[in-house]
């Protein structure tokens, strides 16, 4: 079978992109050949390209859907890179319970979840200073674009592997049962969390508004374009005193003016209005 033409892979590159958000280029062919190859077989076709070829003269929406579910990346994995989690606990959120202290209200929105570890870390946390949050409305939003990984947050069944990449022992002791050779949250943390699909290039008003919002290491798959559309929505959802936690490795200086980093924690970002900028960094 002859390689995608030019006009092919920009086709479909693009269809992926104006759906998802995901930029592929030329030297990225590749993640369709490793993440397409088994559901074309599964579809009885020898290959991706032959996926793809019957998907751009037949379209069709379902099979578009799940080829875009298939070329997400779903890495993740409990308390990742540890310092954001250490700065929520420690930074924004005791200054939070502080300025809040009257309505007791929370929410939460993790973006692009994938499997779940990162709510859940989440969860974990607020267990951990149940006294101090008692009395405290706490909302988690889980939301990720593709249905599969969400059906495993549900579930909420790790590995043992899943269970070892940043998972302390006595959480793991604390919060999980073991399944056979498999690991299932505990109904507390489970119920602490609503998942939900959601596209991240939709609207995001139904959504509400939030106090805190992690959408990390995702705008990296993103043109800028894609990034800025993606940043103004969120600035919209955050109330106030509310902040943005994004990937250590997203560089987003100067693509949205009115949403800064915070001058203590990095990774953060807030609206740079002296009012909610000064509540958040003092």
């Amino acid at each position: 079978m002859s390689n995608l033409t030019a006009t092919e892979f920009t086709t479909i590159a693009d269809i992926i992109q104006k759906r998802s958000g995901l930029m592929l280029t030329m030297d990225k062919i590749y993640l369709l050949e490793t993440r397409l190859t088994p559901f074309a077989r599964r579809r009885g076709m020898a290959d991706y390209k032959l996926l793809l070829r019957d998907v751009l003269a037949n379209p069709n929406d379902v099979i578009l859907t799940e080829i875009i579910e298939a070329m997400m990346t779903n890495e993740t994995y409990f308390f990742r890179d540890k310092a954001p989690f250490s700065n929520i606990d420690e930074d924004f959120l005791s200054k939070f319970r502080k300025q809040n202290a009257t309505e007791k209200k929370l929410r939460i929105w993790c973006a692009a979840c994938s499997t779940g570890q990162e709510p859940y870390s989440l969860a974990m946390m607020f267990n951990e200073k149940v006294v101090e949050w008692q009395g405290w409305s706490i909302e988690i939003l889980a939301t990720d674009i593709s249905e599969l990984p969400l059906a495993r947050a549900r579930a909420g069944v790790y590995t043992q592997f899943e269970v070892q990449r940043g998972l302390p022992i006595n959480l793991l002791m604390k919060y999980f049962t073991q399944v056979d050779e498999n690991w299932k949250i505990i109904p507390k943390i489970a119920s602490a969390v609503k998942f939900q699909k959601f596209n991240l290039l939709d609207s995001m008003s139904g959504l509400g508004c939030f106090d805190l919002i992690l959408c990390r290491n995702v705008l990296i798959y993103f043109n800028q374009a894609g990034k800025i559309k993606v940043l103004e929505s969120l600035e919209r959802q955050l109330n106030r005193n509310g902040a943005l936690v994004l990937g250590a490795s997203e560089a987003v200086f100067g693509l949205l003016p009115t949403l800064q980093p915070s001058p203590d924690l990095r990774g953060f970002y807030i609206r740079s209005e002296p009012s909610i900028a000064s509540t958040i960094a003092a």
